[in-house]
């Protein structure tokens, strides 16, 4: 691994906090950057709904965790309702769920959606290196 990728590493360790612990989180948001064309923000968030695993993400804990370079302030959710509206414009509708009064969770589409990027951005990244 060369010095500049462990540089890079340690920048986005520092900008997203200890919400992105793993490498593969870390790998996992720059391939939906890549193909699906989003922003860190939304790439942070549809991080967060996949590491879910099809379970509910309340809107508090999305909250407390959004790094505050992303425009996280005290009870304010409009952050948050944005970057959810401008993914499912970007992505589909249908791919995040709102469940009522709870938060939000990934549909087995979107699930299969970042599995694909993923996937997708290594065979790039193999064949960019061969």
């Amino acid at each position: 691994m060369s010095c500049s990728v462990c540089a890079e590493r340690e920048a986005q360790l520092k900008k997203f906090g200890n919400l992105i612990g793993s490498v593969a989180s870390i790998r996992r948001i720059g391939a939906l950057r890549l193909i699906l064309g989003i922003s860190p923000a939304e790439a942070w968030l549809l991080n967060c709904l996949y590491d879910a695993d099809g379970e509910v993400m309340t809107r508090r804990l999305l909250h407390r965790t959004m790094p505050p370079a992303m425009g996280r302030k005290a009870e304010q959710w409009g952050h948050l309702d944005v970057f959810v509206h401008r993914l499912r414009k970007r992505i589909g509708t249908d791919m995040i769920r709102t469940v009522y009064a709870k938060g939000f969770t990934l549909s087995p589409e979107g699930i299969a959606l970042v599995t694909e990027a993923f996937l997708a951005s290594s065979i790039v990244g193999e064949s960019v290196a061969s």
